[in-house]
C-alpha cells in the first residue's frame, strides 16, 4: 500500500485549524489570522464591539458566551487586530480581511478609529486564580510593553506591579484600587505623546476565574468583573472597552454556591451585555469546507459518484427550498471525503453539549483519535468503491461512544442510551450491517432533524447504500428486518424510523383502531385554528407607499362552506381576510379552484363597500388532512386507552408522536403562506389567481389588493396617527392637534411653536392635503385643495351630511363609512378629517349629544366626542333658495355688525334660544300676549332642530308657510314673516315691562293716587300712617311703600312683590288676579287707619285716647266715627262701660243680642249731631 493511494494523499487538514488559539500568544504573530473566516456571526458581534467605540457610546463591556471550540478565541485575535495601530502590519491585515468580508462595516470602524495610533491591547487568558492576579498580570505586561524604551516611566508602572505582588502572595488588593489601575493607566495611554486612544481588555477563558472563585469565594473575588464593566461603561473620553469570554453564562458557574451568592453573581452577568456565540449549522459546514484542503484531485470516477451523492442529500435535506439546495450543493462538495450525510450533521452534533466536553469540530478533524477523521484519512481510496472512503454516520457515532464514553450519558443521555440498548438487542443472526443502520438511525434520531435529515428511508438509503441497486436493496431488507425484531419501528406520519423503546401496546393498531371509531377528518378547520393560530399578512409595500398599515386576518375554512365564508365580514381592525379553503379530499381542490376561478362567485359573494377577500386552495390538501387525521386519532387514543396509565413507554411514544404530529401539521400550514417553490396553496383575488411565486409575492399580491380597494385613502406617512389604535401620548397629541384647528385656525402652523408631535401630525395630516390654508390674506380650516385622494375623503363626508337633512346620524357611522373601502381611513386619523368638516361646515351642520343639541364645538365637546362618538349625532341643513335670503335677514336682525356678513345656522340659532332664555318667566308663560306671539314663544321654547326652527316652525308659527329648501324667494312673504316675527319678538320682550305698568295703574287707582309718579304720593301717606298702624298684614305693605330709597321700579317691584308673594318676573296671569284681590283688603285698613290720622292732625288731641267705630250694613252707607277721649274722662266712661255691660247681662238674648242693642245705640249716636261734641268726634259717611 503506497502513500498515493491514501486518502490523506487527496486531503488534508489546514494548520491553523491544527491546532487552537491562545489569545496571547496568536495576537502577536503575524500568521494568527491566516486563512481566517469572517463569517456572519463574526461580523454580527464586531459590529457590536464597533459600537463602544463612538466617544459618546455607554455600552462599552460585553460577555461573549459560546461552546467549546467554536471561534471565539479566534474572533478576539481578529478584534484585537482591527483596534490596533493602523502601522501595524497585524492591524492591517485584521482590517483587510475584515474589508473583504464586510465593506461596511470595516468603514464603520475605520472612521470611528484614529488615524494614529489605536487602542492598546490588554490581553488575558484565564487560569485557576483569583481575577486580581489575571487581570493585573496582564496590565502590567502591557503597560511594560507600551512604556519601554521611552525614558522614564511613569509611576503608574510601578504601582501597577506592586499591587500585581501583593495578589500573587495573596495579601488583599481591593476591588477599587484594581478598577482604578486600570483607569489611570487608560487615561495616561491616552494623554500620552506615543499614539494611543484606550484599553481594550479581552479576557479569555474566564470561564477557569469563576470556577476558581467559586470554589475559594475570598480569593476569587467576582466583584472585580462588575466594578471593572461598569468602569467601562462609563469610560467617557479615556475609553475602556472590556470582552469577556465564556462556555457558559455567569451565573451557571455558581452552581454550587448558595442563593444570595448566585445572585450576586447574576448582577455582574448584568452589567455586561451578552453575546450569543453560536455559528448555525450551514455556517458550520462551510467552516468545515474551509479547513479541508484538497492538495490532489480524487479520481475522476470518485468525483463523479460523490456529486451525485452531494445532489441527492443536498435535495433531501433542503425539502424543496432551491436556494438552500444550490448552497448546500456547493458547500458538501468542498468536504469530501465527509459522507454529505455526517457532513450535515457534524455541526449541530458539535454544537450541543459535546462542545462542553472540550470536544469541538475541530478537534474532531484534527485530533488523532481512533476512529476520528484523521485516523480515517489513512485507508485506501478504492476507485471501485468510492463510497467505502467516505466518513460515514456509522463511524461518526463510534467516534462520540468512544471518545466520550460514560460522559455521553449525561448529555442527551436516554436518546443515547436507547441506541445503546437497541445495539445490545440485535439478533446474533444480524449482521455488522444492520449495526450500521441503527446507529444511523439513532444519530438522526437525536441530531439530524435539526438540519432537515429525519431518519427517513430516502436518506437512510443515501447514508449507508453504495450507490448500487443491490445497496438500496440491502438497505431496505435491513430496515424491515430490524422492524420485525421490534429493534426499530416507521412512524407513517413523520416519514421516519425511531429505535423502538419496548412496550406491551401497538400504537398503531391502536391508531388505526381509533380511525374506525371516530371521523378524524371533521371539523379541520376549527382544529387547524386551535392548534396554529393563523398569523395575519401585512401589505407590506402598500404600507411603505401610503403609510397605512394594512393586514389581512387569515380564516381556515372548509371548503364546501367557502361562498358563505366569503361573506363573513373580516375583523374590524383588519382590512380584508385570506380565506384558505381546505377540501376533505385531493380530488375536491380541483373542484375548489375551478370555483374560486369563477367571477360569478366572487359577484354574488361580495360588494364594492365589502372589505377585500383573497382565496387561497391548498395543492396537496390531502397530505394536511392525513397529518390532521393523524393527529385526532392519537388524541383519540390518549383519552380512550386506560392501559397507558400502565405503560410508560407507550405513554412516552404516543407523547412524542403527538408532539411530532402537531409539529408537522404547523409546518405544513407554515407552507400554506410560503410563496416559493415549494408553496402549497394556489391564491385568487376577484376570480383571477394571483402571481405568487416567492414568499414576498404573496404580501406584494396583498399590497396590489389594498391598491385597487382602498384607492381613496389619502396618503399620510405618520405612525403616530395613521393607525387603529393610538398610544397615550399620540392620543394626546391629537386632542392637541384637534383643539388648536378650533381655536387657533386663524394663525400660520396652528399656533404651534417649536417641533412637538402636534406639528408631525400637522404636517402630515392638514398641511399637505390643504385643511389649513391661507384664503385672502386669512389663515383658516378649508375644504382639501388640489384633486388628490383628500378630495374623494371630503365627499364622502358632504355626501354623509346630506343624507342627514332628513334624519340624523352619529359620528360612528360616519367614521365606519370612512373605515370602509375605497377610503379604508383608520381609528386614529378618521376623526380628525371630521373635525375639519364640522368647523368649516358650521354654519351648515347641526351637532347633537345623546338627542340634545350641541350650541357650539368646544374642547370638551371635542374629547367627549373622540372617546364616545357613538353618542353624537349630526345634521345637515342646507341654506340654498330662499332660505339662504331668510338666513341671511335672521343674521342681520339677530348677529352683531362683525358677524352679519357671514352668519352661521349655530350663531343664528344661539340668538334665538338666548333670547327665550333671558325672558323673564312671566313673558314666558304669560298669555297676556297676542296668540302669534304665543305660538312663536313656544316654538322657540320647544325648538330641537335648527334648521326645521329657522324655515318650518317659525314661520308656521307666525301665521305663514314654511320655506322650503328648494323653493324660489318670494320677497313679500318674507318680509310678511320677518314683520310678524319682530312683532311677536317685540310683544315677548315688552311683556314683563306692561306687567309693571299694569301693577303702577292698580296702584294708582286703588288709593286714588293723583297723576304724575306714584311712589312720592303714596311714600308720603304711608309714612304718615305707619306709626299707627297696629294690623300686620298693612303694618308690612306699609313699610314697603313707604319705603323713599328704592328707585322707582325697585319700590314698585317690591310692592307686587308683597301683593303676589313673589318677584312679578315670576308671576303668572294668576298672580295679577291675586295681586289685586290683596290690595282690595288691604285699602279699607289703610283709609281706616289714615281716618285716625287726619282726625289726630286736625284736633291736636295730644293726651286723648282715640278710637274710630266704624258700622257697615246691607244696602246702608257705612257709618265711621273717630272719638278722642281725654284723660280725664276715662274714669266715666269705665263706669258706663260697666253699667251698660250689666244692664246686657240681666237681658235675655245672649251676647248678640246685645250687641246688637249696642250698635243701634251707637248708630243713633253717631246720626244725632246734637249729642256729640264736636270738639273731639268726627262723623263720615260712605255711600255705597
Amino acid at each position: 500500500m503506497t502513500q498515493e493511494s491514501r486518502l490523506d494523499a487527496f486531503v488534508a487538514v489546514r494548520g491553523r485549524y491544527q491546532k487552537s488559539v491562545h489569545l496571547e500568544r496568536d495576537a502577536g504573530t503575524d500568521s494568527a489570522l491566516a486563512g481566517y473566516v469572517v463569517t456572519p456571526l463574526v461580523r454580527s458581534v464586531l459590529a457590536r464591539f464597533a459600537t463602544g467605540l463612538d466617544p459618546a457610546a455607554r455600552q462599552r463591556a460585553w460577555s461573549v458566551t459560546g461552546p467549546y471550540g467554536t471561534g471565539k478565541s479566534s474572533m478576539a485575535v481578529l478584534w484585537a487586530g482591527l483596534v490596533g495601530d493602523p502601522a501595524d502590519p497585524r492591524t492591517e491585515h485584521a482590517r483587510s480581511l475584515l474589508e473583504q468580508a464586510d465593506h461596511s462595516l470595516a468603514t464603520r470602524i475605520d472612521e470611528l478609529l484614529p488615524q494614529q495610533g489605536g487602542f492598546i491591547t490588554v490581553l488575558a487568558t484565564g487560569e485557576r486564580s483569583g481575577l486580581d492576579v489575571v487581570l493585573l498580570g496582564a496590565l502590567a505586561r502591557t503597560v511594560e510593553k507600551f512604556w519601554s524604551g521611552r525614558g522614564a516611566k511613569p509611576s503608574l508602572v510601578g504601582r501597577i506591579g506592586a499591587a500585581l505582588q501583593r495578589a500573587e502572595k495573596s495579601h488583599h488588593v481591593s476591588v477599587r484600587e484594581v478598577v482604578e489601575l486600570f483607569e489611570e493607566a487608560a487615561r495616561k495611554i491616552a494623554e500620552s505623546s506615543v499614539p494611543g486612544e484606550g484599553l481594550v481588555v479581552i479576557l479569555d477563558e474566564a470561564g477557569k476565574c469563576l470556577e476558581y472563585a467559586a470554589h475559594e469565594p475570598s480569593r476569587g473575588d467576582v466583584q472585580l468583573l462588575q466594578e471593572l464593566a461598569e468602569a467601562a461603561n462609563r469610560s467617557g473620553p479615556h475609553p475602556i472597552l472590556f470582552v469577556t469570554i465564556l462556555h457558559q453564562a455567569v451565573e451557571r458557574y455558581a452552581h454550587r454556591l448558595g442563593a444570595t451568592q448566585r445572585n450576586e453573581w447574576a448582577k455582574v452577568q448584568g452589567r455586561f451585555e451578552d453575546v450569543a456565540f453560536q455559528e448555525d449549522s450551514d455556517q458550520l459546514l462551510r467552516l468545515v469546507g474551509a479547513a479541508l484542503e484538497h492538495p490532489k484531485a480524487a479520481p475522476p470516477a470518485v468525483s463523479k459518484d460523490y456529486a451525485k451523492l452531494v445532489t441527492q442529500v443536498a435535495a433531501l435535506a433542503a425539502n424543496g427550498d432551491a436556494r438552500r439546495e444550490a448552497r448546500l450543493r456547493d458547500d458538501l462538495q468542498r468536504v469530501f471525503p465527509l459522507h454529505p450525510v455526517a457532513a450535515l450533521v457534524l455541526g449541530p452534533l458539535f454544537r450541543t453539549r459535546l462542545a462542553q466536553n472540550e470536544r469541538s469540530l475541530f478537534s474532531f478533524l484534527c485530533s488523532g483519535e481512533p476512529l476520528g477523521f484523521r485516523a480515517h484519512l489513512r485507508q485506501v481510496l478504492d476507485p471501485r468503491a468510492p463510497r467505502q472512503a467516505l466518513y460515514a454516520l456509522d463511524q461518526l457515532y463510534d467516534y462520540v461512544v468512544a471518545a466520550l464514553g460514560p460522559q455521553l450519558f449525561g448529555i442527551e443521555g436516554r436518546r443515547w442510551a436507547e441506541v445503546d440498548t437497541a445495539l445490545r438487542r440485535i439478533p446474533r443472526e444480524a449482521g455488522q450491517f444492520d449495526a450500521r443502520v441503527l446507529k444511523a438511525i439513532g444519530l438522526l434520531s437525536i441530531v439530524g432533524e435539526l438540519v432537515g435529515m429525519r431518519p427517513s428511508p430516502k436518506v437512510l438509503e443515501a447514508a449507508l447504500s453504495d450507490g448500487t441497486a443491490e445497496g438500496e436493496k440491502r438497505v431496505q431488507q435491513s430496515l424491515e428486518g430490524l422492524a420485525r425484531g421490534s429493534a426499530i419501528v416507521y412512524r407513517k406520519y413523520r416519514d421516519s424510523f425511531q429505535i423502538w423503546e419496548g412496550s406491551d401496546l401497538n400504537l398503531d393498531d391502536l391508531v388505526r383502531a381509533a380511525g374506525d371509531q371516530t371521523d378524524t377528518r371533521a371539523d379541520l378547520a376549527r382544529r387547524l385554528t386551535a392548534l396554529v393560530p393563523p398569523r395575519p399578512v401585512v401589505a407590506r409595500r402598500h404600507l411603505f407607499q401610503t403609510g397605512t398599515l394594512r393586514y389581512f386576518e387569515v380564516r381556515y375554512v372548509e371548503g364546501e362552506n367557502i361562498q358563505s365564508a366569503m361573506k363573513v365580514h373580516p375583523d374590524a381592525a383588519a382590512d380584508g381576510a385570506l380565506l384558505i379553503a381546505l377540501p376533505r379530499s385531493g380530488s375536491d381542490s380541483g373542484h375548489l379552484r375551478e370555483q374560486a376561478a369563477q367571477k360569478m362567485l366572487w359577484f354574488t359573494a361580495m360588494s364594492d363597500r365589502m372589505k377585500p377577500v383573497v382565496i387561497g386552495v391548498p395543492r396537496n390538501a390531502s397530505h394536511l388532512a392525513d397529518l390532521a387525521a393523524e393527529m385526532a386519532a392519537l388524541e383519540w387514543v390518549q383519552s380512550n386507552t386506560p392501559d397507558l396509565a400502565r405503560d410508560p413507554v407507550a405513554r412516552r411514544e404516543l407523547s412524542a408522536r403527538l408532539e411530532q404530529a402537531e409539529r408537522l401539521v404547523r409546518e405544513e400550514v407554515a407552507r400554506l403562506m410560503d410563496g416559493g417553490s415549494s408553496g402549497a396553496c394556489d391564491w385568487y383575488y376577484l376570480g383571477e389567481r394571483l402571481p405568487v411565486k416567492a414568499a414576498a409575492d404573496l404580501s406584494r399580491c396583498i399590497s396590489d389588493v389594498c391598491d385597487h380597494v382602498y384607492n381613496k385613502a389619502p396618503v399620510v406617512q405618520n405612525e403616530l396617527i395613521n393607525r387603529r389604535s393610538l398610544s397615550s401620548a399620540a392620543a394626546a397629541a391629537r386632542r392637541g392637534l384637534m383643539d388648536a384647528m378650533l381655536t387657533h385656525a386663524d394663525k400660520p402652523r396652528l399656533g404651534f411653536e417649536g417641533f412637538p408631535p402636534e406639528v408631525s401630525m400637522y404636517r402630515s395630516v392638514l398641511e399637505p392635503h390643504g385643511l389649513h390654508r391661507k384664503v385672502k390674506g386669512e389663515w383658516a380650516i378649508m375644504a382639501p385643495s388640489g384633486d388628490g385622494a383628500m378630495r374623494a375623503v371630503w365627499a364622502a363626508i358632504l355626501d354623509f351630511l346630506s343624507g342627514t337633512e332628513e334624519r340624523r346620524r352619529t359620528i360612528a357611522e360616519l367614521h365606519a363609512e370612512l373605515a370602509a373601502p375605497p377610503f379604508g381611513i383608520k381609528d386614529g386619523l378618521a376623526p380628525v378629517f371630521v373635525w375639519a368638516a364640522l368647523i368649516h361646515l358650521e354654519a351648515e351642520v347641526a351637532l347633537y349629544e345623546q338627542g340634545s343639541f350641541v350650541p357650539g364645538l368646544s374642547a370638551p365637546v371635542m374629547e367627549r366626542m373622540l372617546r364616545m362618538p357613538e353618542k353624537f349625532e349630526v345634521q345637515r341643513f342646507k341654506i340654498a333658495g330662499v332660505r339662504a335670503q331668510v338666513f341671511q335677514r335672521f343674521g342681520r336682525a339677530l348677529l352683531a355688525t362683525e358677524e352679519t356678513d357671514h352668519p352661521t345656522l349655530l350663531a343664528v340659532v344661539k340668538s334665538l334660544v338666548k333670547f327665550v332664555a333671558d325672558l323673564p318667566d312671566f313673558a314666558r308663560v304669560t298669555k297676556r300676549v297676542s296668540p302669534v306671539a304665543q305660538n312663536v314663544r313656544n316654538t322657540l321654547v320647544r325648538a330641537k332642530e335648527p334648521a326645521p326652527l329657522l324655515f318650518r316652525d317659525l314661520p308656521i308659527a307666525c301665521d305663514g308657510q314654511p320655506f322650503e329648501a328648494k323653493a324660489k324667494a318670494q320677497a313679500d312673504e318674507v318680509e310678511r314673516f320677518f314683520a310678524t316675527l319682530r312683532r311677536s319678538l317685540g310683544e315677548l320682550q315688552n311683556a314683563y315691562p306692561t306687567l309693571l305698568e299694569d301693577i303702577g295703574e292698580a296702584v294708582r287707582a286703588a288709593f286714588e293716587l293723583g297723576e304724575g309718579g306714584i311712589q312720592p304720593q303714596l311714600v308720603t301717606r304711608a309714612a304718615r300712617l305707619l306709626p299707627l298702624a297696629g294690623e300686620p298684614e298693612l303694618k308690612a305693605f306699609l313699610m314697603r311703600a313707604g319705603d323713599a330709597s328704592l328707585p322707582a321700579e325697585e319700590w314698585l317691584v317690591s310692592m307686587a312683590t308683597y301683593l303676589a308673594t313673589k318677584p312679578p318676573a315670576r308671576w303668572n296671569d294668576t298672580d295679577v288676579d291675586a295681586m289685586q284681590g290683596k290690595l282690595a283688603r288691604l285699602v279699607p285698613k289703610f283709609r281706616a287707619v289714615e281716618s285716625l290720622a287726619i282726625q289726630l292732625a286736625q284736633t291736636g288731641s295730644e293726651g286723648h285716647a282715640l278710637v274710630r267705630l266704624s258700622i257697615t250694613q246691607p244696602n246702608q252707607p257705612e257709618l265711621e266715627k273717630v272719638i278722642a277721649i281725654p284723660q280725664e274722662s276715662a274714669p266715666l266712661v269705665t263706669k258706663l262701660e260697666e253699667a251698660i255691660l250689666l244692664l246686657l247681662q240681666r237681658t235675655p238674648g245672649g251676647a248678640s243680642l246685645g250687641l246688637a242693642a249696642v250698635m243701634r245705640a251707637a248708630q243713633t249716636l253717631m246720626e244725632a249731631p246734637r249729642l256729640t261734641e264736636p270738639s273731639t268726634t268726627q262723623t263720615r259717611r260712605y255711600d255705597a
